[in-house]
C-alpha cells in the first residue's frame, strides 16, 4: 500500500495536495523512508535474518552549514540543535540491543516512532 500510494502521488504530481513535499531535499528524504520499508519488509520475509532490523531516522534540525541561514521557528522540530543532540537517535536505533523486534521499517525522530505519510513533523523549505 505504501508503494502504491507514493508511486500514484508521483505519477499524478499530487504530492503537495497530499501534505508531500516538494522541496526536492525532503523528497530525496522521502525516498529514503520509503527504501527503509521496503527492504524491512523484505528482510522480515527471510528466517535466516529475523535478527536485521531496517529503518530510517532523523538526527532533528541539526546546526550545520547547510541549515546556518535556515530560521528557527516555534515548532519543535524547527529548532536548531547541536550535532551531539542530533546523533541521539541514529546511536539509539544502531544500538537497540539484541533480539527486538520493533521497531522494524520505521521511521524515527527524537527516538519516536513517525507515520510518515500521516506525520506530524513538520518539513520546512
Amino acid at each position: 500500500m505504501v508503494r502504491q500510494k507514493a508511486r500514484w502521488c508521483c505519477k499524478t504530481e499530487t504530492n503537495a495536495a497530499n501534505g508531500w513535499t516538494t522541496w526536492s531535499y525532503g523528497v530525496s528524504k522521502l525516498g529514503v523512508i520509503l527504501l527503509s520499508k521496503i527492504q524491512a519488509e523484505k528482510i522480515s520475509l527471510d528466517e535466516s535474518r529475523q535478527d536485521i532490523l531496517v529503518n530510517a531516522c532523523s538526527p532533528g534540525f541539526v546546526q550545520t552549514d547547510m541549515t546556518a541561514d535556515l530560521p528557527e521557528t516555534e515548532h519543535d522540530d524547527s529548532i536548531k540543535i547541536t550535532t551531539v543532540e542530533g546523533a541521539d537517535t541514529p546511536v539509539f536505533v544502531a544500538l537497540l540491543p539484541p533480539g527486538v523486534k520493533e521497531p522494524n521499517g520505521q521511521f524515527l525522530l527524537r527516538r519516536k516512532v513517525y507515520d510518515f505519510l500521516n506525520t506530524d513533523v513538520i518539513i520546512q523549505k
